[in-house]
């Protein structure tokens, strides 16, 4: 049985089935962390950060994008993302359960990996995922971090998308609007261009939050 949150009973039966369907090779992260992200209530959700898909290396996956557990050395793509915001060494930071807390999805396109080979599970999770991004697009609006091309490509799931680029495109509006804020950058694997973009979108997602802003 999967413990997830009853709100994501809709879609249970889709869970179900990519559960009961895994690839029959050696993955990551354990079966009992796949679904960790689909604990959060969608009525809780105030942004969706879509990532690829887990860490392929043994250790280090645990069901949440970017993160990883306490005491691991931190990845590439979190030190750029920990660059852009100049945190400190908190060591919460690392599993971003502060993040997860504050109302941060941090859901991969992927829910599993090969060990030792990025990108493996990618086309088995495509069609689950099109269908959760949709679902969260009707039921529950907010803002969306799509980085990455990859990333990019599940916008067209999104319902009736509101792209932000500005600081004009953020005039007058609030997340009680209930809409779809799409905010992009690329991949934090990219370094120099992470920074030049990323650093907007938590401005700009703050801006729209309000007095529900987030402490990044």
């Amino acid at each position: 049985m999967l413990n997830l949150d009853k709100s994501w009973d809709p879609i249970k039966e889709l869970l179900n089935e990519r559960f009961r369907n895994l690839p029959n090779t050696q993955y990551l992260p354990e079966k009992k962390d796949i679904f960790n992200v689909f604990k959060m209530p969608i009525s809780k959700i105030k942004v969706v950060i879509l990532g690829q898909d887990p860490y392929p290396t043994e250790g280090y996956a645990m069901g949440y994008a970017f993160a990883v557990p306490k005491g691991k050395e931190i990845p590439k793509s979190l030190n750029e993302i920990k660059k852009v915001i100049n945190n400190n060494e908190d060591p919460k930071w690392q599993t971003l359960e502060h993040w997860i807390k504050s109302g941060v999805f941090l859901l991969n396109t992927a829910l599993t990996v090969e060990i030792d080979n990025a990108g493996s599970h990618l086309k088995f999770w495509k069609d689950f995922t099109k269908e959760v991004i949709k679902y969260i697009s009707i039921e529950h609006p907010c803002i969306w971090m799509l980085w990455g091309v990859k990333a990019k490509k599940f916008k067209k799931y999104i319902c009736e998308p509101k792209e932000v680029s500005s600081e004009k495109d953020i005039e007058g509006i609030s997340i009680k609007d209930k809409k779809n804020y799409i905010l992009e950058a690329p991949h934090p694997a990219r370094g120099n261009g992470f920074r030049k973009y990323g650093h907007k979108n938590f401005f700009y997602a703050n801006k729209i939050l309000g007095k529900e802003k987030i402490k990044w």
